[in-house]
């Protein structure tokens, strides 16, 4: 891990020593940007021209004799994931950088001296990449003979001192951990309640046939053992059943890391909790963060 980091701060500082030109041509050529752009009148190749009006020193420009709008141009950010955010490309990437490595929002702002409406736009970006990564990369957790602990926390948002933002109303997340890998990888996603008909679609769409469940006796779970092999804990009386060693401890120590990291956040919007656990579901499952965005933001 920290010769990983050690990795992504080298290239990071690589880049910081670049030209704005070099720059450019370097995000190219890892496909962040593009290498040309067609008119939209006219369809041809646009020529490249150098420009000091424009922060990235270079635009497109149409130079086609025929075309009726000649001389139109075009920002060489089209398509990319730098597009209509007017910071320059170094900045963007270092914002990336230091968000990668679970810097907040507001130390982020003050290093690099954005505001944060601005900050907000790139979160947004980076937001959406993570939900395309889970589009094509749906969770699947488990397998034949694998245990997956299953259990439902809730967000009450609760503040220290009355500081921070405070989730409002009750906010239940489903949580399902795959024991298998250590440490468990997991799912949490937002359920509007907690009733069987809500939580066991989640569970069975998440957790792959021949998978062990284990749960409390919450009544919601019943049903379960008509899919799964499922194994249950009264926690009334037991933390480990001891007939069955059924538990669910791997899966609250997983949501008291989700608690804890709200809590390091001095709370979060309710509108914003699906974003955080899909960018919580996400840095889990890459031990080099920065190189997967980086990956993820290459032009499709």
């Amino acid at each position: 891990m920290n010769n990983e980091l050690y990795a992504n701060e080298t290239l990071f500082n690589n880049m910081k020593t670049m030209t704005t030109t070099e720059l450019v041509c370097y995000l190219r050529q890892i496909e962040l940007l593009c290498h040309f752009q067609k008119c939209d009148y006219c369809n041809q190749i646009m020529a490249q021209h150098n420009s000091t009006r424009h922060m990235d020193g270079m635009i497109f420009k149409c130079k086609y004799k025929e075309c009726n709008k000649k001389s139109t141009t075009k920002s060489i950010r089209v398509g990319s994931f730098f597009s209509d955010c007017n910071l320059e490309l170094i900045k963007i990437m270092e914002y990336v950088y230091h968000y990668s490595n679970n810097s907040k929002c507001n130390e982020i702002c003050g290093k690099l001296n954005i505001s944060h409406p601005t900050a907000r736009r790139i979160n947004l970006k980076l937001s959406k990449l993570i939900l395309r990564y889970f589009e094509r990369n749906p969770i699947r957790l488990g397998g034949h003979g694998v245990i997956c602990q299953v259990d439902e926390t809730k967000l009450s948002g609760k503040r220290k001192y009355n500081v921070g933002t405070v989730v409002s109303d009750q906010t239940w997340v489903l949580c399902i951990v795959d024991t298998s890998y250590k440490p468990s990888l997991g799912f949490a996603k937002v359920v509007s309640d907690r009733s069987a008909t809500c939580l066991l679609p989640i569970i069975k769409s998440v957790c792959l046939p021949g998978t062990i469940i284990h749960t409390d006796q919450w009544r919601s779970y019943k049903d379960l053992g008509k899919t799964f092999e499922h194994q249950t804990v009264n926690h009334k009386v037991n933390f480990i059943n001891p007939i069955t060693g059924a538990h669910t401890q791997n899966v609250e120590s997983y949501n008291n890391k989700l608690k804890y990291r709200i809590k390091e956040m001095r709370g979060i919007k309710k509108e914003l909790i699906d974003d955080y656990l899909l960018e919580f579901n996400y840095r889990e499952r890459f031990t080099n963060v920065y190189l997967s965005f980086l990956k993820e933001m290459k032009i499709l």
